[in-house]
Order: structure tokens, then C-alpha cells, then sequence
């Protein structure tokens, strides 16, 4: 198990972090709370009348485990998933952030990542074959 981020190609068994940074006039802020972080498969064979996305609710983070990150700017939020076989196969997720900004404002946020299957491959020929140096 490796220790990834969402655009570091995941696979199955790695840890992902998913990172929320939050802005208000083009300066980090920290928000009022993060509510929630619904994570869905996107899946094409679910798309019907009622689920035009083809969307599946996986797993709903609670605050407990979303965690501020700290650091000297703020509005940095991180969840950690375990990429599980059976519950995140190989495909297209979404991860919803649902914030409030402040008493009067809330929102949600909407991110991407992929979960790809393990890039294995075998051949004769060494990754690096050969290095030639013409120096004059």
C-alpha cells in the first residue's frame, strides 16, 4: 500500500488523499465546516430516467474524519480513503464536497479522480537500454 494523491494514479489497495483548498478573494481562507464528503462511482450502466449521471453513492466522511489541514495560509481539507478492491473498482469517482462557508452560505464542491488497474509489464529489454554521449 502507497500513500497517493487524486491525480497520482491510484489503484486498488493504495491510501488517497483528497485535498479541498478553499479561497475567498484569491487568498486561502478557512471555511466554517466541511459537512460532509460524498464519494460516487461513476458508472455508465446505472444511467437511467432517474440517475442521468449514472452515479452510486459509495461512502458518505463524516467530520470526525475530514481533517484541517494546518498550515500557515488555512482553508486546506484532507480525507484519506483506502482504495479497497471490492468497494472502489477500477473507473471514474467523484468526491462532493458539502461546506459552509459562513452562517448565511454553504455549497458543495465537486472534485474527480480515477481509480486505473496496476500498470504491469515484463520485457526483455531494461528500462534504461542505453545512454550514448557524443561530447566534441
Amino acid at each position: 500500500m502507497s500513500e497517493k494523491e487524486r491525480n497520482q494514479n491510484p489503484v486498488a489497495g493504495d491510501l488517497l488523499n483528497l485535498r479541498l483548498f478553499t479561497y475567498n478573494s484569491n487568498h486561502r481562507q478557512s471555511l466554517d465546516s466541511v459537512e460532509s464528503v460524498e464519494i460516487y462511482h461513476v458508472d455508465r450502466t446505472a444511467v437511467s430516467e432517474d440517475n442521468p449521471d449514472g452515479l452510486r453513492l459509495v461512502t458518505t466522511i463524516e467530520p470526525p474524519d475530514i481533517e484541517e489541514v494546518a498550515d500557515d495560509f488555512g482553508g486546506h481539507y484532507r480525507v484519506q480513503v483506502l482504495l479497497e478492491d471490492m468497494v472502489y473498482p477500477i473507473g471514474e469517482y467523484l468526491d462532493v464536497w458539502n461546506v459552509r462557508f459562513n452562517a448565511e452560505q454553504s455549497g458543495t464542491v465537486t472534485n474527480s479522480f480515477r481509480v486505473i488497474s496496476n500498470l504491469w509489464y515484463a520485457s526483455d529489454m531494461p528500462i534504461v537500454y542505453d545512454f550514448s554521449y557524443g561530447f566534441r
